[in-house]
This record gives C-alpha cells, structure tokens and sequence, in this order.
C-alpha cells in the first residue's frame, strides 16, 4: 500500500489516540439517530497549537411519501 493508501493499523491507532475526539450531531426529530459527525484533535506541531481535522461525515436521509 502506498503512503497514502489504508493502512488498517495506522487508523485504529489514529481514531484511538487519547488525543482524538468525535463530535457527533443527533436528528432531534427522528428517534434521535446520528446525522453527522467529525473526528479531530488538538496537537503541538512546530511549538504551534493546531488542530487537525481528519474527517467529517454526513448521514444523507431521503424520505419520500406516497
């Protein structure tokens, strides 16, 4: 696998880290499932604070009525 590529270890340890936080956003209208969420984390690089955001995703709900 490239550098790039998945690499199922790197990410278990990534989305694991005691620094990784989630935040995860709930229909209020719909039993309360999740529609949303962001994994990121708060970090030193180069004596700077930053954060990194590693991913975002979105629950797409399509409902129809007949």
């Amino acid at each position: 696998m490239s550098e790039w590529g998945w690499n199922e270890k790197e990410k278990h340890e990534e989305m694991t880290d005691p620094l990784a936080w989630y935040l995860i956003g709930y229909d209020e209208d719909a039993d309360s499932r999740p529609v949303a969420a962001v994994h990121f984390r708060f970090d030193i690089d180069a004596d700077e604070e930053v954060l990194y955001w590693y991913w975002l995703f979105i629950i797409i709900i399509i409902i129809t009525i007949f």
